[in-house]
């Protein structure tokens, strides 16, 4: 699938213009690439359905102005469809918690201490020091495997800067 977004990120952060030009991306599906200013990165190995990777790839479009509820049910069916085990809200709290670092780190856009530089034109996951993000976001939640935050690191970059 194809989707071109022309979107500066002066809309969302009063910068400079930088917009954006994407193939696709898949957060805990069988594949994963992606395309961002020219540079392509395949990933072939299928990553496994666990229930952390369930439950962020819901918990990654909860915003504070969404309703817990209607989260937790999505999370629940989720994991009924996938036969991923009962719902566990403490579990379901610490990837939350992880998410919302994530989500408030990333959404700083430059202003970020992970944010290195613009790689040109348009915005890319380049921008972004995603190996020192997912290293520091380990030690921080070291309950949660390094892989799922990896994964996951990449996937907050795309949801919450580039698009």
């Amino acid at each position: 699938m194809l989707a071109k977004t022309n979107r500066p990120l002066s809309a969302r952060s009063g910068q400079s213009k930088c917009p954006l030009i994407l193939v696709a991306i898949r957060f805990n599906t069988k594949y994963l690439f992606y395309s961002f200013g020219g540079q392509t990165m395949n990933d072939s190995k299928e990553p496994p359905v666990t229930y952390d990777g369930e439950v962020l790839s819901v918990l990654a479009y909860e915003f504070p102005f969404s309703k817990k509820k209607e989260i937790e049910d999505r999370i629940k069916n989720r994991l009924k469809e996938k036969k991923l085990g009962t719902y566990d809200a403490n579990r379901t709290e610490v990837l939350r918690r992880l998410k919302n670092d994530l989500q408030l780190e990333v959404s700083k856009s430059t202003k970020s201490t992970y944010y290195k530089r613009s790689h040109g034109e348009f915005c890319d996951i380049r921008d972004f020091d995603v190996s020192k993000l997912t290293d520091d976001m380990s030690k921080q939640h070291p309950s949660i495997s390094r892989e799922i935050i990896e994964n996951f690191v990449s996937y907050s970059v795309y949801v919450y800067y580039l698009r």
